[in-house]
């Protein structure tokens, strides 16, 4: 999950910070997701998912279930 919100973060030029901002979250929080340390839940998920313009699916893609 990690790789795929830094991959649309980065497509959109959007910090951590920022992101975090958007979803309700702090910056250091986002930066731990993408490093794979932590997992965002659902809530986040969908947020971040409305913010780049993709689905949860596409941001969980190489996560095995």
């Amino acid at each position: 999950i990690g790789c795929n919100i830094d991959d649309h973060r980065r497509e959109l030029g959007l910090t951590h910070y920022r992101i975090g901002e958007l979803v309700g979250v702090g910056g250091k929080l986002i930066g731990r997701w993408c490093q794979g340390r932590h997992l965002p839940n659902v809530v986040a998920l969908y947020r971040m998912s409305k913010i780049f313009g993709c689905t949860m699916e596409d941001l969980m893609r190489g996560v095995d279930v």
